[in-house]
């Protein structure tokens, strides 16, 4: 309803609202110091605030230009096109009246001499002010660099929510963009219980580069997406709560995540490499559980309390038993006793 009346009012004449935007450089994101002594094509404009009008504005001209058509097309529906026609029909004809809608004044307040970090700082900041931004959509927003990072250098396969449509669901085969960003903290720092919400604040205060020297993470994650996921697609390919296990379960990438961070802390990559092949020779064993998550779901069905909490202690202890020659299989229900009740 609101978008229709919006829409509606664009039709009648009305100015559309004051919109934010930013300027940078187009080829590096950088500062923008003057927007008069830019050369033609080398300013980026980003909106920071006024997507919403900007779609109700848009809407608005391809009724006017389109008319009926929008219908036959697929733009919107039947019932849609019924409630604007009036409107639209009584504002003449197509071209003229699309012209006219174009000539509207529109106002901007208009962002330079601002780099990317401070920008992606503002948009969550400003946004959080006048409506609560889901902390998911804040660490996508504020680590688009390092998700960037992982799309390429990693070659993971990651879901941004930022792209999600209303109500479409995760794909199971792909990692969540800001749970991504959680399982880089849990292995920098060793620490399975990150929260989005201290994350969320650390960045606000430190900005983007308070992740340091990530090659070396980088390295791990290509490993899980080249060579792990692939091996429990392919162990578990009958059994999707347990194929897509390590995409779909934050608990159990923050553990397993973790885990190897502090291998890598008490050694050196060298280690954690070793670490991971041996993980990587169990699927190579031919049994049909390689990681024993029969077991592991048996372990979780015992949880009563802190579950998510102590689905990650599980993870993570039982994995840094198997890494350090504890154990020669994931046993998880002997870990699952020595964790403090």
């Amino acid at each position: 309803p609101i978008y229709r009346r919006l829409i509606t009012h664009f039709l009648g004449g009305a100015a559309m609202p004051e919109s934010k935007v930013a300027a940078l450089v187009r080829t590096t994101n950088d500062k923008l110091e003057s927007i008069a002594e830019s050369q033609p094509g080398a300013v980026r404009y980003s909106i920071i605030d006024g997507l919403q009008r900007l779609y109700c504005f848009g809407v608005a001209v391809l009724l006017v230009s389109k008319g009926e058509t929008v219908v036959k097309e697929g733009l919107i529906g039947r019932a849609a096109w019924d409630y604007f026609k009036p409107i639209v029909e009584s504002l003449g004809e197509p071209r003229k009246a699309t012209l006219d809608l174009l000539a509207h004044p529109i106002r901007y307040e208009l962002f330079y001499n601002i780099d990317l970090k401070d920008l992606l700082h503002y948009m969550v900041t400003f946004n959080t002010g006048q409506r609560r931004m889901s902390l998911s959509v804040q660490l996508e927003i504020m680590q688009q660099p390092l998700i960037d990072e992982l799309k390429r250098g990693a070659k993971m396969m990651i879901h941004e929510d930022l792209a999600r449509l209303p109500g479409a669901p995760k794909p199971k085969d792909q990692f969540d963009a800001s749970e991504l960003v959680l399982a880089m903290r849990a292995f920098l720092s060793a620490n399975a219980y990150v929260t989005a919400g201290d994350e969320a604040e650390k960045l606000l205060e430190d900005g983007l580069d308070n992740f340091g020297e990530i090659g070396d993470a980088m390295g791990v994650f290509k490993r899980v997406s080249v060579e792990l996921q692939p091996a429990i697609l392919k162990a578990y390919a009958e059994d999707p709560g347990k194929r897509y296990l390590l995409s779909n379960s934050s608990s159990f990438l923050y553990g397993f995540m973790a885990a190897c961070g502090f291998i890598k802390d008490r050694g050196n990559m060298k280690m954690l490499d070793g670490a991971l092949d041996k993980l990587l020779a169990l699927f190579r064993g031919g049994a049909d559980d390689p990681m024993r998550l029969d077991e592991y779901a048996d372990v979780l069905s015992e949880i009563v309390s802190s579950r998510g909490k102590s689905t990650r202690r599980l993870v993570y202890d039982t994995f840094l038993r198997f890494f350090q020659g504890v154990t020669t299989e994931l046993e998880w229900r002997d870990t699952f006793r020595s964790m403090p009740r």
